[in-house]
């Protein structure tokens, strides 16, 4: 069992943001006890633990499938544990917040994902929909998102938010974070749909290979599902993000979309 110490970090959560539920006074107006720490943020700290446990493999031919139990706020002190018998993972303060496994190779859940069909970038609508119940495009592709990736935007991504200043992913020759690929499905659906405040349910994510930085990603994908629990308004989504070689990574995204009132 591979085992790390953490503190939850937020640099301001009395700030606005462009999610609200990452701010003190609107979480709060949702019932929770404060900002939310985000799920990507958490996976990107637990990155540490996961390559000291399965070794460097895993950035390069590795996945994950991790389900968001329990709020994470800001100063919660945090163990994150790879159990390397099972590949079992877990982050948890009094309670379990984050339960999922973890492992090299290719995962099973790999077959249950369905590949995008074209990687042909568009022009959005303006301004952007709101994503309601009566209006999620179930098994639709949704417009394709490039994005940038250059080192000093890498090596910005580790040092701020993944708390990592490991040259892997920010120095010469580094490659993309995987917090920084699990982190584009939800740019992706904010780049058709307005929504929010929104909070990360569960990823499973699949890496291809690890990827240089410095060109131009393509994050391509489809809506899966939709389904109400506990009042809440989920969507699942399907992608595929790709550099300018080939494939990358492949994710199944979920997330609350219109979360309810406590």
């Amino acid at each position: 069992m591979t085992t790390r110490r953490l503190i939850a970090r937020m640099d301001d959560p009395d700030a606005e943001h462009p999610n609200p539920i990452h701010s003190t006074a609107s979480a709060q107006s949702y019932g929770f006890a404060g900002a939310l720490v985000g799920g990507v943020t958490l996976f990107s700290w637990a990155v540490p633990t996961i390559v000291e446990s399965l070794g460097e493999g895993w950035l390069d031919d590795g996945w994950v499938d991790m389900a968001f139990r329990r709020p994470v706020y800001p100063d919660q002190a945090l163990t994150v544990s790879v159990d390397e018998t099972d590949g079992a993972f877990e982050m948890a303060s009094d309670t379990t917040c984050v339960r999922g496994a973890v492992g090299v190779g290719t995962a099973e859940f790999l077959t249950d994902i369905v590949p995008p069909l074209s990687f042909d970038v568009h022009p959005v609508a303006t301004p952007l929909p709101t994503l309601a119940p009566d209006n999620v495009p179930v098994g639709e592709e949704l417009a394709v998102f490039p994005v940038d990736l250059r080192l000093e935007d890498a090596a910005d991504y580790a040092t701020t938010k993944a708390l990592t200043d490991d040259p892997r992913f920010a120095a010469s020759g580094a490659i993309a974070h995987p917090g920084w690929l699990a982190e584009q499905p939800i740019r992706w659906l904010h780049h058709s749909y307005e929504y929010g405040p929104a909070i990360h349910a569960r990823t499973r994510m699949q890496i291809h290979r690890a990827s240089p930085v410095g060109g131009t990603y393509l994050v391509a994908g489809r809506v899966h599902e939709t389904f109400t629990r506990k009042g809440h308004e989920y969507v699942a989504n399907h992608l595929m993000i790709r550099d300018g070689v080939d494939r990358v990574a492949t994710i199944e995204h979920t997330v609350i979309y219109r979360v309810a009132k406590r």
